[in-house]
């Protein structure tokens, strides 16, 4: 994991450095990676994949705070893979 965070700060750097004025993001797999890389990027975003729903809500309410802390927006830029807690009520 600290070789993809090292590059993924390597990589949010360089777009930085390219081009001042184009929102940097990394999309990560969980949270915690997301906040990791908060000072690197310009918007946080991170994926979902929970398997229930109230996993997904609690992770959302988690990054949302964060975000607010941080005061960046944020996206979650990947959720509702099919079969995976629609069904789930918790």
């Amino acid at each position: 994991m600290r070789k993809k965070i090292a590059s993924a700060r390597y990589m949010a750097g360089l777009f930085h450095e390219l081009d001042a004025k184009t929102p940097v993001t990394v999309g990560t797999a969980f949270v915690p990676p997301m906040e990791e890389l908060a000072d690197c990027v310009d918007v946080l975003s991170w994926h979902d994949y929970s398997p229930t729903r109230g996993q997904i809500r609690a992770n959302i309410e988690k990054a949302q705070a964060f975000a607010g802390k941080v005061g960046k927006p944020i996206f979650n830029t990947e959720i509702a893979a099919l079969g995976r807690a629609q069904a789930c009520p918790n």
